[in-house]
């Protein structure tokens, strides 16, 4: 029987059945071990912190790069512990790479590992399906990281909650814990013959469990490369024979934008799978690298609310089924979102409104302890978890888990992920006739002067998606890096009331050797032939370079916070949207 057991029991089935068979391979040092192999230094790994006196219940933070050993330590430490990404005051520093600085509390243990006996540990009794296995930083693209809990069930079965209404109707707990652990393989059709080729930093969900876990629950092979270079990824690729590859929609770009080389067609993959792939380049992409299917998901590390698009369907990030009766059973909606505020709406009756197909709202997952598909455990902070919470959705004393994503639901049963909630910005076009001295001085000592009406009438405008905008912009190749959001105007007083507002602003970072009046041009163009004139944003702001995380998604705080203030920006260029001549100026 499978259910209620820790993560660990279930990859020692793969050792068995196949021992010999590789794991994980190491790009850069070439470095290969089997099942057997792999189980063994996990093994030594739990066995040392055992020997250290780490009891279950501990929490061990763990640093280091993509490796085998990153794989192998906590799996070692799950046996016995916790880890997490936090820091402590006060703690031993244990250091498996042999290069490091030696310091007070720093203890160098590669040697005592390989030293350190390999045979099975006992684990906990009361270690099992429900403990939790670490905790996992999220992006931070839209503020601090938060440490989201991840347990032993939890851990790979995020994105497939589409499935959850056929195991709700499934009593067996095989066949149910079955359908959660290769939910992921399952949908993208991964098998045990495949080479999985994994670049993105595992800390984060994506690589350290969608990735790296093919192995240990699939008996898939996985090739670790340290760091995503896309100037060598189709060599890798080739090198080791990797059929399936994981991405993030930046990623694709990056490649793109690579000059081209033979081997981006003589490669074995088949499937590439991850999230953020945008329409507008998804055709191109697919075409260019002779890539049989996209597995594009969306989800999140902590959420329940998470969709896989399974057959193919371009820009598409999962699928509703559009019958309305299968709505009361469907564990993930969309909810009404009030156009002005971004605030969820509900009916005369205090309940949240459901959106229809070619409707857009806020994506959430129906919360229900009882369920282990449908719980969300939250972050460390019970604060931030409540945050995240809507009570009274569907009906009183429900809960549902807020994404904050805002999904278009078209006709067809299609999802299109559309933009962060409060990321969208309303843009009054009158204020882009104005040139950058004259705007800029305008909105000075508000309390002192007043602009016109005939500068900010238009200015109740319309809500401009930020992910559309950047998709507009995504085929110019000489720009490396595009982020697009909105910057707060100070409260603009005008002759009978006042009202706050948001401009659109993009910030991009050009491929060096491109001048600025070159793209401009191209920039220009672009959002004049394909946005009406509302949602074209205001400000162009050119950067050397732009905050992003380690999985490749581009922060949006600071460049909100620095808005158009030229103080902040330091040396950046700025130009203004003249709607007059519709170009930058």
């Amino acid at each position: 029987m499978i259910a209620n057991r820790p993560m660990h029991e279930i990859f020692l089935e793969n050792v068995r059945k196949c021992p010999n068979k590789e794991a994980y391979v190491e790009i850069g040092t070439h470095r290969r071990v089997t099942f057997m192999q792999f189980n063994d230094l996990t093994n030594r790994y739990a066995n040392f912190f055992k020997d250290e006196g780490y009891e279950f219940g501990d929490v061990i933070s763990l640093f280091m790069s993509n490796s085998i050993d990153y794989v192998a330590v906590w799996m070692g430490l799950t046996l016995e512990t916790v880890f997490g990404n936090g820091l402590m005051n006060q703690c031993k520093i244990y250091v498996i790479d042999t290069t490091a600085e030696n310091h007070l509390n720093v203890f160098h243990i590669k040697d005592k590992i390989l030293k350190q006996k390999a045979d099975e540990p006992k684990s906990p009794s009361s270690l099992n399906f429900q403990s939790i296995l670490c905790y996992i930083y999220t992006s931070g693209t839209t503020g601090h990281p938060k440490p989201a809990i991840i347990k032993h069930f939890s851990t790979f079965c995020h994105y497939v909650n589409e499935m959850s209404v056929i195991m709700q109707a499934c009593n067996e707990p095989k066949l149910r814990f079955y359908v959660m652990v290769m939910g992921c393989g399952k949908s993208f059709n991964i098998m045990s013959t495949d080479r999985i080729y994994v670049t993105m930093p595992m800390y984060h969900s994506s690589a350290g469990i969608i990735g790296v876990g093919q192995a240990l629950l699939n008996a898939s092979t996985c090739v670790i490369r340290k760091k995503f270079s896309a100037s060598n990824f189709w060599i890798d690729c080739i090198n080791y024979e990797c059929t399936v590859s994981q991405y993030i929609g930046e990623m694709c770009r990056y490649l793109l934008a690579q000059k081209e080389i033979p081997e981006e067609k003589l490669h074995k993959v088949r499937l590439m799978y991850g999230n953020g792939l945008r329409i507008e380049i998804w055709r191109d992409f697919v075409t260019r690298f002779h890539i049989a299917k996209i597995g594009e998901f969306y989800g999140s590390t902590e959420g329940n609310s998470n969709i896989v698009n399974i057959d193919n369907r371009i820009g598409a990030c999962g699928f509703f089924p559009v019958y309305a009766f299968l709505a009361p059973v469907y564990p993930v909606r969309l909810l009404k979102t009030d156009e002005k505020t971004g605030e969820i709406l509900r009916n005369k009756n205090g309940l949240c409104i459901a959106c229809r197909p070619g409707e857009t709202g806020e994506m959430v997952g129906l919360i229900k302890n009882n369920d282990l598909l449908l719980r969300f455990e939250g972050y460390v902070n019970n604060e931030e978890t409540n945050k995240k919470i809507i009570r009274n959705a569907f009906r009183f004393g429900d809960a549902v888990f807020s994404s904050g994503d805002l999904i278009y639901w078209d006709e067809y049963g299609y999802l299109y992920f559309k933009d962060r909630r409060g990321d969208t910005f309303r843009y009054g076009t009158r204020l882009g006739q104005l040139p950058l001295g004259r705007f800029l001085e305008s909105i000075e000592n508000q309390s002192e002067r007043k602009i016109p009406r005939h500068h900010a009438d238009k200015w109740k405008g319309e809500n401009v998606s930020t992910t559309e905008v950047e998709g507009i912009l995504q085929p110019i190749k000489e720009l490396s890096n595009i982020i697009v959001y909105g910057v707060e105007i100070p409260t603009v007083i005008f002759c009978v009331t006042e009202q706050e507002g948001r401009a659109g602003m993009v910030a991009v970072v050009s491929k060096e050797g491109t001048s600025h009046d070159q793209l401009i041009d191209k920039i220009s163009s672009r959002l004049k032939a394909n946005l009406p004139q509302y949602a074209i944003p205001v400000f162009l702001r050119f950067c050397d370079k732009l905050d992003m995380t380690g999985t490749f998604k581009l922060k949006k705080v600071n460049l909100q916070r620095d808005g158009f203030n030229l103080e902040r920006c330091c040396d950046d260029a700025i130009y203004l949207w003249n709607s007059s001549n519709a170009k930058y100026m």
